[in-house]
Order: structure tokens, then sequence, then C-alpha cells
């Protein structure tokens, strides 16, 4: 009965330690929140916010590639690329596998 009653308590903490933040164990991320924003080009970027500057303002970064089962497969055109935005120009807020 013992084991029956702390392996609900321990998948718990695996979820919510590590799969609920997009963690693999050994440090690397599985997903990332995203947005779209306007890319000025026609079309858009999927962005992450990596700083809140304040004022309605975030410094996002660019991610521009695929997932695949190694994990992000980058393509440096845009990949990495990091700006400021407004906050309102973000949409379409989901969570990005990095592996598939």
């Amino acid at each position: 009965m013992h084991w029956q009653a702390t392996e609900p308590i321990r998948a718990w903490l695996l979820i919510s330690g590590f799969r609920r933040r997009g963690i693999k164990s050994n440090g690397q991320r599985r997903s990332v929140e995203v947005f779209d924003t306007p890319s000025g080009l026609g079309g858009s970027h999927t962005v992450e916010v990596v700083e809140d500057l304040g004022n309605n303002k975030v410094k996002v970064r660019v991610w521009y590639g695929r997932a695949t089962a190694t994990g992000w497969e980058a393509w440096k055109d845009w990949d990495g690329y990091r700006f400021e935005t407004d906050r309102a120009r973000l949409t379409n807020k989901r969570s990005m596998p990095l592996f598939k």
C-alpha cells in the first residue's frame, strides 16, 4: 500500500518539475512558449519573449527552423535574431515543441 500512495506523488513531482516547464531531465528544453508577430516583410515571425522591458515593450527571439528527433534544427537566416516590439503585436500564443 505504501508504494501505491507514493507513486502518484512521485509522478506529479516529475510532471510539475520537468515536463510542465518543458525541460528534459538533462536540462534541455522540450518546448518553448511562442507568439506570432508581424515581420514587416509581409509575413510574420515566430518569437519567444526573452525580456520584459516595461511600458508594454518586450525583447523577443525569433525561432526559425524545425523540430527534429534530435532537437531544434535552426535555419540561420533568422533563427536567434532578437529585437524589441510592443507586447500588443504578439498574437497566437502557443507552446512549440523543439523535438519531434
